[in-house]
């Protein structure tokens, strides 16, 4: 009977101790603020395109699944809104996410589509990489077809916060 007490008091130490260490081992998931750069690839052999423009890229992943992103272009080859849109964790350090912004006409800023970036994230610690799927809408919300009204990036992110 000593014994049986003995095993169980260590059993529940034990399986009382783990709620305290299991967080302070976790990582922060994909939660926080990431800077990225961001390099247009070919969608089928995911091959970087030569001579397209490598840019700069700032995601926030909210507690709540929200998700915001950023963009800084090297060269601006049309305006942009902020990213709006939503991720969550699919198995172990992968996640899916979407978001959406308006592009605007260089020439007098009105709208000139909406882009689709579907995105999926692999988590390495503070470092992860994507592969994003993007496509472009018309006002009424239908796909545009035609160069450069779809395509793939390849992604690489830094945690910041």
């Amino acid at each position: 009977m000593k014994r049986t007490l003995g095993s169980f008091t260590i059993l529940f130490l034990g399986l009382a101790a783990i709620p305290t260490i299991a967080p302070a081992q976790e990582p922060n998931g994909l939660v926080g603020v990431w800077f990225a750069e961001v390099i247009p690839i070919d969608c089928s052999t995911r091959l970087v395109i030569p001579n397209a423009p490598v840019f700069r890229g700032l995601y926030m992943f909210g507690h709540d699944g929200s998700l915001t992103n950023e963009a800084a272009f090297p060269v601006v080859t049309a305006r942009r809104s902020s990213g709006l849109g939503a991720w969550q964790h699919t198995q172990a350090q992968m996640y899916n996410g979407t978001f959406r912004f308006f592009r605007y006409s260089n020439a007098d800023g009105t709208f000139q589509t909406m882009r689709k970036v579907t995105t999926t994230i692999v988590l390495n610690g503070d470092h992860f990489i994507s592969f994003d799927l993007f496509q472009d809408f018309d006002a009424d919300n239908n796909p545009i077809s035609g160069v450069g009204t779809s395509g793939c990036n390849a992604v690489t992110g830094t945690r910041q916060q």
